[in-house]
């Protein structure tokens, strides 16, 4: 399981998408025949997180499609609840999405994950900005504020503060 693991992540860091969804469905495959195998669960949550990406990542799926792979994510989260990695992949693939229920549910997923542990400035001007696209800008200028208007805060969250004004037109 592990060759097939190494292969498969071989195949995704040289964007050889067909071979690693080929390699990572071998993986699944020996994993159902071997479910007493000590390292057959986190092989199989790598593996469904792998595929998902995968998939997302050529683009050609639906957004019907997109949100049975969120599912699938979401269970894998449940199945380890004290594991962040679904829940900012979660998070990752919703906000590249377009649709305002994908970044409804990226700001609901950014707030629980905030309450797992504190976000880090990158997570904050990203929630702010998710707020300002789903016409919630009263709740995302206070965030970009706190961030853009502390002392000796990095110009570029001023930038972007002053971004989002002018996109809110204020």
């Amino acid at each position: 399981m592990l060759a097939r693991r190494e292969l498969a992540s071989f195949y995704l860091r040289q964007k050889m998408d067909q071979m690693a969804l080929s390699t990572i469905d071998q993986l699944s495959n020996l994993i159902q025949k071997k479910p007493d195998d000590p390292l057959a669960s986190e092989y199989r949550v790598w593996a469904n997180r792998a595929k998902v990406v995968t998939d997302v990542a050529t683009g050609t799926k639906s957004y019907d499609e997109f949100v049975a792979y969120d599912e699938q994510l979401k269970k894998a989260a449940e199945e380890r609840p004290d594991e962040v990695n679904d829940l900012v992949l979660r998070i990752s693939l919703l906000t590249q999405r377009q649709e305002a229920e994908s970044l409804r549910k990226a700001i609901d997923l950014l707030l629980e994950f905030d309450r797992r542990q504190p976000l880090q400035t990158g997570d904050q001007l990203l929630l702010a900005r998710l707020y300002s696209k789903v016409g919630k800008w009263e709740l995302g200028r206070p965030i970009i504020e706190s961030l853009a208007l502390k002392p000796g805060a990095d110009p570029k969250l001023f930038v972007a503060y002053a971004e989002l004004l002018v996109q809110n037109e204020e």
